[in-house]
């Protein structure tokens, strides 16, 4: 017993939290919010479309790079839904030496490639002069966004066609 008569280890059930246990209940919460937020993936915040348009504004000056380089035309062969690149080689069109430019690249999702003609074929010049004087121009659509790559012959620009 104490000098006031009370038992130090006993506790009357009206008393509070202890400090330790408010720190123990902070550190438990504290460590559930960082596995909570370490299990959230950063959402991606391009769409399929920008992708595409992306990735085919990089493969067309790839292909321009390769065809300054090697100092032989390539080609870009394309219809609503896929595209490739081809090489002029030996006098004849061919696979093209670059293997990530000779497999078909082929949309999914609903995307598709819009221009004049449901398919078409535009030869890249070692010059990198625009075939025809005229820059290519393909635009991707999903079903309510489009997005347009435009090839000059040496270097590409995405944009928004304008309605």
């Amino acid at each position: 017993m104490t000098a006031r008569g009370r038992n130090p280890a006993t506790r009357s059930s009206d008393a509070g939290v202890t400090l330790v246990e408010i720190l123990v209940v902070l550190v438990l919460i504290g460590v559930l919010a960082g596995a909570v937020g370490l299990s959230i993936r950063p959402g991606d915040r391009t769409t399929a479309l920008d992708r595409e348009a992306n990735l085919l504004a990089n493969r067309m000056e790839q292909a321009a790079d390769h065809a300054l380089l090697s100092g032989r035309p390539a080609g870009i062969i394309w219809t609503d839904v896929e595209y490739h690149f081809v090489e002029f080689r030996e006098n004849a069109w061919g696979t093209h030496s670059v293997p990530l430019l000779a497999e078909r690249h082929v949309f999914g999702g609903g995307l598709r490639m819009v221009s004049d003609a449901r398919s078409g074929a535009r030869v890249i010049g070692p010059d990198l002069l625009p075939q025809d004087d005229e820059p290519l121009t393909i635009s991707f659509a999903s079903a309510t966004t489009r997005r347009m790559v435009t090839f000059d012959g040496a270097s590409t620009s995405i944009g928004v066609p304008s309605q």
